[in-house]
């Protein structure tokens, strides 16, 4: 059997309203020599008809059935499922903008000797417009060819599908998805592109990214979106990725913000445990080392459309001397100081984070298996 140049991995479920726009889009690349590694969970729809309707036209795609829960794990069986000589991902309600793109970026990455190699992003917006997505532009102008960047002057985290990643490499590294049911592909794309060092962009509209009507996350998925950020924030101070982990902040206090402080309760053992563990985790020096050098306009601009001066971290002083604190920590630190009954058990609880800074298991990044407990017992009652 040949290896293919390219093996697209889409996972898909009750996705028949716009496989078909998806397929086609791939059919029309100037690049023939392509696999398509389809991973699908339970569709009760016509989905696997279309795709069985595409396999008869001659597209080569295969299909498997996903065995473990969760986007991620969908992911990682069909990253392990392809044989393609590089690898890259489709959602199936998203689609290729240029019919040359794929080739375009194929050829740059084996011409520039790169285990990355991406291009430009847009939104389809509900109204049906096309907004192009800031990242990469700019820094491209003037260079038709293309250009080489390092992760470590660029560190951004979001659109791992706008990209092409060489299999064998990936392979061969820990870039794998989590296997949650939110935040899984930030693990996978930043462990992807600090491996590499350094990635390739290609001035082509590459991917389209549908936009949906926001909906609301129960505290399930809330509470594994958080495991992703708590990993980003330890991959970030492990790795010394200042850009990063000043990001990974940002999204916390304010992406994601208001979904934690909705969920935040006694009950909700799980996120309690990760928010206290995620500020244990800040790295003032991080922090401080970003701010200084100055946040790049590519990053603030698709992160969240918004002025740098309004995203300044401030330093809050906290018992055990000035330091940055998250947004929903100190949320929830004033829901318990709000009745002074609480203010022995609060104290209690601040304590147990500075003891977690200074602890040898802190230091190698690993999770106290007896601070859930812990803090389990200073929260009894809080909410």
């Amino acid at each position: 059997m040949s290896i293919p140049k390219v093996s697209i991995i889409m996972t898909v479920c009750n996705a028949e309203r716009y496989l078909r726009e998806t397929l086609d889009s791939i059919s029309r690349q100037t690049l023939k020599d392509i696999e398509i590694v389809c991973v699908d969970f339970n569709s009760a729809d016509s989905t696997l008809e279309i795709i069985h309707e595409y396999q008869e036209r001659g597209m080569e795609i295969q299909v498997q059935q996903q065995r473990r829960k969760g986007i991620g794990a969908a992911k990682n069986e069909g990253l392990v499922s392809a044989i393609g000589e590089f690898i890259t991902f489709l959602d199936a309600d998203d689609y290729y903008l240029d019919e040359t793109s794929l080739a375009r970026l194929y050829t740059a990455a084996k011409k520039n000797n790169v285990n990355i190699c991406g291009g430009f992003r847009s939104n389809l917006q509900m109204d049906g417009s096309l907004c192009p997505v800031s990242l990469h532009r700019r820094l491209c102008e003037g260079c038709p060819d293309g250009r080489l960047f390092k992760y470590r002057d660029f560190q951004y985290d979001y659109h791992f599908h706008s990209y092409l990643y060489d299999r064998s490499f990936i392979i061969n590294s820990d870039a794998r998805f989590l296997e949650t049911l939110a935040y899984d592909d930030i693990n996978f794309h930043i462990r992807a592109m600090h491996n590499a060092e350094y990635f390739y962009i290609v001035p082509v509209e590459f991917y389209c990214y549908r936009l949906h009507e926001a909906y609301a996350w129960e505290w399930e998925k809330t509470n594994q979106a958080m495991i992703g950020l708590v990993d980003e924030l330890a991959y970030s101070k492990t790795n010394q990725l200042p850009v990063l982990h000043w990001i990974t902040i940002q999204r916390i206090n304010h992406e994601y913000g208001g979904l934690i402080c909705r969920h935040l309760s006694a009950d909700n053992y799980s996120l309690v445990n990760n928010l206290v563990f995620a500020n244990s985790l800040v790295d003032e020096e991080l922090i401080d080392r970003a701010q200084s050098a100055g946040i790049p306009e590519h990053i603030i601009d698709p992160m969240l459309n918004s002025r740098y001066d309004d995203l300044v971290l401030k330093k809050g002083q906290g018992r055990d001397g000035c330091q940055y604190i998250l947004k929903p920590f100190q949320e929830m630190m004033s829901r318990l100081g709000e009745n002074t009954q609480f203010e022995n058990r609060r104290n209690a609880l601040e304590k147990e984070i500075v003891g977690l800074r200074g602890s040898k298991d802190y230091r190698l990044g690993n999770k106290l298996l007896i601070l859930p407990r812990k803090v389990k017992r200073s929260l009894v009652s809080f909410f």
